[in-house]
């Protein structure tokens, strides 16, 4: 299985995850809640039927709060995936490649520029407030300014300063790895974003992707930075999570 195999079913695996805690609460709900006149004449038991009575205090409570952090974690699951897809783009390219100077030129721009920006903070110790391998990074850049067979492009690079996945910046992530724009009529073609969109013309599909995209940064920002009382409902963070699962499967069959 590919790198890019593995993200892409990384990926789809902890949505899979965040909406089964959705089916749980919601089963609570359904069981639990709906049923309890005849739950507590079916546990028979003082302890069973006072733990009952305890749980459904809560019965009540606005699930907001658990769907506000479940929207933060679509998020970081999408730039989790990104982060994989560039690092499975440039293990390609370096295993096809014997020396540095192989490489494509415009990839090799790329990481020296990306190199030295991170280098520059080598000094303070520290990457805007993260650890960071300083000294490993600089010694595979001389590793490859040489020529040296078995060199390493140190993928992390090309993401650590990323902050928000918005549909400019892994625009210009894949313009510099060497793939194709992800956003153009590869994207707008997908079957399954195609059904998200319920559009057929390849231009309103990646029209809706780019705009929903932007949408969901802008939610997860709000919610992030202070929004706590930002209304989330279970529909909505269902459809969230199938446009995430829609896109990351158009975006990893685009850069296959």
């Amino acid at each position: 299985m590919s790198s890019l195999s593995i993200a892409e079913q990384t990926a789809i695996a902890h949505i899979d995850e965040i909406l089964a805690n959705v089916r749980i609460r919601q089963s609570f709900t359904d069981i639990v809640v709906k049923h309890a006149a005849y739950l507590y004449g079916a546990y028979g038991d003082a302890k069973l039927s006072a733990a009952l009575e305890k749980t459904l205090k809560d019965r009540d409570a606005d699930p907001s709060p658990m769907f506000r952090g479940l929207i933060i974690q679509l998020n970081a699951v999408f730039e989790g995936f990104i982060r994989a897809l560039v690092g499975a783009a440039l293990d390609e390219k370096r295993a096809a490649a014997r020396v540095y100077g192989d490489l494509d030129e415009e990839v090799r721009r790329e990481h020296i520029h990306r190199s030295a920006t991170i280098l520059t903070n080598a000094k303070a110790g520290h990457l805007k407030g993260l650890h960071y391998d300083f000294a490993t990074l600089q010694a595979n850049l001389g590793a490859c300014l040489t020529n040296a067979e078995g060199f390493s492009l140190n993928n992390e690079i090309f993401t650590l300063l990323m902050g928000n996945c918005t549909p400019t910046k892994i625009d210009g992530l894949f313009q510099d790895i060497g793939l194709s724009s992800p956003f153009g009529d590869a994207l707008g073609d997908d079957a399954g974003l195609k059904t998200w969109a319920n559009q057929k013309a390849k231009r309103q599909v990646v029209k809706r992707a780019r705009e929903e995209l932007e949408q969901q940064l802008a939610l997860r920002n709000d919610i992030a930075h202070g929004n706590i009382t930002k209304p989330i409902t279970q529909t909505e963070l269902i459809a969230s999570a199938q446009f995430f699962r829609a896109l990351i499967h158009a975006l990893a069959k685009q850069a296959a």
